[in-house]
């Protein structure tokens, strides 16, 4: 739905995405993220969208959050310019 929505909204715009993730869990050698967050925003600098969600099949649960509360979830430093 998400993936959709933007594609649709940024015809004729130039948006920057930003992607990461968080908690980050050992298996087999490899650090996989428990959770995913998207940022999305405009050309401008202006944030369009903070997206969080797990990182399972399962669950497609999208969160919209602010930049603040996407910072607070993080265990590490996000610094935007």
């Amino acid at each position: 739905m998400w993936e959709n929505r933007l594609r649709e909204e940024s015809q004729g715009l130039t948006y920057r995405i930003i992607s990461g993730g968080s908690t980050f869990i050992k298996k087999n050698n490899l650090y996989i993220p428990k959770y995913l967050y998207k940022i999305v925003r405009s050309s401008k600098g202006l944030f369009v969208y903070c997206l969080w969600f797990t990182n399972e099949f399962k669950d497609n649960t999208v969160e919209e959050l602010t930049f603040e509360e996407l910072k607070s979830r993080l265990e590490y430093t996000l610094i935007m310019k």
